[in-house]
């Protein structure tokens, strides 16, 4: 009897931990592991790992489905030209869940003039775009595409009819061949949207 019950514990534990691995093995959107990668960028500036021009120069990310390494995501954020007309750039793996598994720099040259933005920094503003992107699509359908297939994602300062500082991003996607922009107020608060 003993060894029946014992049998039985060991078949409902098993049953549960495949269960759970299979709920922590289910992949998130590419939009999500973009905004994640945002975070690691900022997080790894606070720490002193990389130079705060990534934070404050970003001017855009790519992203991309892969098997490097054992990742399921590669981003890779990039910063205003050099004076050489290179562009800095830093490369991460993220696993399926959106964690980091490597960065690496690359041609880190200082951005020659990079935009200045007066009440937040570019990554910040980054993340706030890619937030419409990850929300957007439950009031707006036409952005489902560019949440599932995000490859792309560029910020750049426009000014509005008013005169007024604006963050405009362009977002492409894999699974659209439209553009979606988003516009937000110099502070990161929603303006408009538009795919197109």
């Amino acid at each position: 009897m003993k060894i029946l019950t014992a049998l039985f514990a060991t078949v409902l534990f098993s049953t549960s931990v495949v269960q759970a691995q299979n709920t922590v093995s289910e992949q998130i959107a590419i939009a999500k592991a973009t905004e994640l990668a945002v975070h690691r960028i900022e997080r790894l500036v606070t720490l002193k790992k990389i130079d705060p021009m990534f934070r404050d120069a970003l001017v855009g990310l790519t992203a991309e489905t892969t098997t490097d390494a054992g990742a399921a995501f590669k981003v890779v954020g990039l910063i205003s030209p050099a004076a050489d007309g290179t562009r800095g750039s830093i490369v991460l793996l993220l696993d399926a869940q959106g964690k980091t598994l490597s960065f690496n720099v690359l041609s880190a040259a200082a951005p020659i003039q990079p935009f200045v933005w007066p009440q937040k920094d570019a990554s910040t503003l980054l993340e706030e775009g890619l937030h419409f992107v990850l929300e957007g699509w439950v009031s707006h359908s036409e952005v489902k595409a560019f949440e599932a297939g995000l490859s792309s994602i560029s910020i750049e300062p426009v000014t509005s009819a008013q005169g007024e500082l604006m963050a405009e991003f362009k977002v492409t996607s894999t699974l659209d061949s439209r553009v979606l922009t988003v516009l937000l107020k110099a502070d990161g608060s929603f303006v408009a949207h538009s795919v197109n």
